[in-house]
């Protein structure tokens, strides 16, 4: 797991403090597929017959 914190400073007259802290958690996705003519392939399972 991997995750990222963002911290919001603020500097007064005795020095820096950290008055928020947030974070974001990164989830992996699921890389696309793309054919050689540059368009995004799909798997027939995943096409609906019309």
């Amino acid at each position: 797991m991997v995750c990222t914190d963002y911290l919001s400073l603020l500097k007064f007259d005795s020095g820096w403090k950290i008055v928020a802290k947030v974070y974001h958690k990164h989830t992996k996705l699921k890389p696309i597929a793309y054919s050689s003519d540059g368009f995004e392939s799909s798997d027939e399972s995943s096409v609906a017959n019309s």
